[in-house]
């Protein structure tokens, strides 16, 4: 009840009043010049045992941060202004020169130059964004899968994570060696090699991962502060940026604006309500509609009811474990010698075919499953189970049966499991955030073996 909620708040006051790195933060922002409108709103800081592992070998504690309202608040109301200068990115950074002339350009620009502010924060609580990354986790967001060890990562098993987790891990060692590496050589003092090795990249990038705003113009991908304090929470978003421009590449446009530019001759960042909100509402800022996959995988959490964005894809690999890799070789050779384009680029192009909602899945995928039926029978080819003849119909159940089977067994996902949440923005983490992910596809490809087989 009332009683309750009024120990919860206060122990969040404690928490933040305790918080050193909070103050640390607030005092940068007024130094910065950051406007927030503490009338309104209050920055809380959280943490809790089960969700807010030591970070680091240092035995420092995670804090997890929200914005909260501690009085109703009119839609349309100013609660954080931020000048583009406290922005972190190759603009504003003294590594900007080095990052430049690397021609990096994106995400990696971003994760380059906080790699540089990161290092330069750690030696001296008088660089220019200490503050800002006093709030920020020092070894990354740990709840990210990229971070996860292999036990946990198997809960994911079959996955379109699974997949794009594996793919991460060379990337991000491909980024490093051909266009981090060579900045430690050339700017030493910059990118000190001690602060900069490939887990202070991966931890960077799991934070940009998880903070970056598109600003624009001369600024591209930035840290936002204040702006990243906004948890997210699918079909509640209380806030929008405004001061946003248009072009990522038109570093002279100093009036580059757009419907959303409300700021001062577009040198700063406004954020504003767009709703009404009441007093002791947490306030979220929304990063779109995602499936559970997508969340977990850019910001480390899952939600118990995102349901819409579930996605299950099949694909030339789930042909090959039905069939047999010569069994298709010899489809493909086939169609190949047709010249069928349309039906090669499945095996080329590296072509998926992904299953809607409903279980449906496009008429494409139907007719290359034809196709395969009809070029089998042509060439008498038989399955492992001694079948001469192949109908459309046992491929589709073949096919989807070997999409099953990437989740291995089945039953874990019955198992209860402590449903372990960050204490600020809610949703799920971990093992609990692994099950869901898994189970919600396991769902969806249920519904498409109903629909398609009967």
């Amino acid at each position: 009840g009332d009683g309750r909620r009024r120990m919860k708040r206060a122990r969040a006051e404690d928490a933040c009043d305790s918080d050193a790195r909070l103050g640390e933060f607030l005092a940068w922002c007024a130094m910065e010049k950051i406007r927030i409108a503490e009338d309104y709103v209050r920055i809380e800081s959280h943490c809790a045992e089960a969700s807010c592992p030591k970070d680091g070998v240092d035995g420092e504690v995670r804090r997890h941060y929200c914005v909260r309202a501690t009085r109703d608040i009119p839609s349309d109301t100013t609660i954080f202004v931020i000048p583009k200068t406290s922005l972190v990115c190759a603009n504003n950074s003294v590594s900007g020169d080095g990052i430049r002339d690397a021609e990096l350009g994106g995400g990696l620009a971003l994760n380059a130059c906080a790699l540089a502010e990161r290092a330069a924060s750690l030696q001296s609580a008088q660089a220019p964004f200490a503050g800002y990354f006093s709030i920020l986790a020092k070894y990354g967001e740990q709840t990210l899968p990229m971070f996860w060890d292999e036990t946990l990562r198997k809960e994911l098993r079959g996955t379109e994570l699974e997949r794009h987790l594996a793919d991460d891990d060379e990337a991000f060692r491909e980024d490093y060696e051909t266009c981090i590496a060579p900045l430690l050589d050339e700017y030493p003092e910059i990118f000190p090699r001690e602060l900069c090795d490939l887990a202070a990249f991966k931890a960077v990038a799991s934070i940009a991962a998880s903070r970056a705003f598109f600003v624009g113009g001369k600024y591209g991908e930035c840290l936002v502060p204040c702006a990243d304090l906004f948890n997210h929470r699918t079909g509640e978003n209380s806030v929008a940026v405004f001061g946003v421009e248009d072009s990522s590449d038109d570093e002279d446009s100093d009036e580059s604006k757009d419907e959303n530019n409300d700021g001062d001759d577009n040198r700063e960042l406004v954020i504003k309500t767009v709703k009404f909100i009441k007093a002791g509402d947490e306030l979220f800022n929304t990063f779109g509609s995602q499936s559970n996959a997508s969340l977990l995988h850019k910001y480390g959490f899952c939600e118990t009811h995102n349901e819409d964005m579930v996605t299950v894809t099949i694909d030339v690999e789930c042909f090959e474990e039905a069939y047999g890799k010569e069994f298709m070789h010899a489809i493909y050779d086939a169609l190949k010698a047709k010249t069928s384009d349309a039906d090669i680029e499945v095996f080329e192009d590296g072509k998926y075919f992904e299953i809607e909602r409903n279980g449906a899945i496009d008429d494409e995928f139907l007719r290359f499953v034809t196709v395969v039926a009809a070029e089998a029978n042509s060439l008498k080819l038989t399955t492992d189970d001694g079948d001469e003849y192949i109908t459309s119909e046992s491929i589709l159940k073949r096919v989807l049966d070997a999409r099953m089977a990437k989740y291995g067994d089945l039953s874990d996902l019955n198992e209860p499991v402590s449903e372990e949440q960050p204490p600020a923005g809610g949703g799920l983490v971990g093992l609990a955030a692994a099950r869901l992910v898994r189970r919600q596809e396991v769902e969806l490809l249920r519904r498409a073996q109903a629909r398609l087989l009967g």
